[in-house]
């Protein structure tokens, strides 16, 4: 299905034969956040020498600093996930999302790349990651969220989904480079807008311009 609809497959790993089993056919490994504390495990993720995508949700800053001291040693790349596990539809979700650790990740993993893997019902959680730095987003998806099953109720349909990636394309428009300059699309405000400096009056050849002499139009 991945073959046909032209994009990577992966898969998390939740035990070591499964790591075994598709570490030659995925471009990436992901764990788990309830595999942050089995260091076996992640020293065995970073050996296939493949990008690893790792979780935080329900860890705390000794879980986090302990699996990413193992992956700076011995992964390849990295990506670090903001997250928080809970698979509810509780509309105060949002109260735990806790976007600012990405401010935190970035200071104390400079090597990792930033993401967030999100729970909650709607895409402001990861408009608001990408605009904190957050390059891989990890949503889960379904088709019909009707169907039975522990994460289809507050999952993302087709509909929602083609909702968030065209305002996640815009928003990683809008965030621009981060230096401060005239812009090419605002040169004709820069002259329209700005004011220039005219004389008041006829002035002589030869006069000595002073205050008097000149306005701001």
């Amino acid at each position: 299905e991945c073959i046909k609809a032209n994009i990577d497959f992966s898969s998390t790993p939740y035990d070591l034969n499964a790591i075994k089993l598709i570490e030659k056919i995925v471009p990436f490994i992901k764990i788990g956040s309830g595999d942050i504390s089995w260091i076996e495990h992640i020293m065995e993720c970073a050996k296939t020498n493949l990008p690893i995508i790792i979780a935080t949700g329900a860890s705390d800053e000794k879980d986090v600093d302990r699996a990413m001291s193992c992956l700076e040693k011995h992964a390849h790349s990295v990506c670090i996930m903001q997250c928080n596990t809970n698979y509810t539809t509780d509309k105060d979700k949002i109260k735990y999302v806790n976007l600012k650790a990405l401010n935190y990740y970035r200071s104390k993993y400079p090597f990792a790349a930033l993401g967030l893997s999100d729970h909650t019902l709607s895409d402001t959680s990861v408009i608001g990651a990408i605009s904190l730095g957050a390059m891989f987003i990890e949503k889960h998806f379904t088709d019909d969220n009707s169907r039975e099953g522990p994460d289809h109720k507050f999952a993302i349909n087709p509909k929602n989904w083609k909702i968030m990636v065209q305002k996640s394309q815009e928003i990683y428009q809008e965030l621009g480079n981060g230096k401060k300059k005239i812009e090419e699309n605002e040169l004709n405000a820069y002259i329209v807008q700005r004011r220039s400096c005219v004389a008041k009056k006829n002035l002589s050849k030869g006069h000595i311009i002073c205050k008097e002499d000149i306005d701001f139009l």
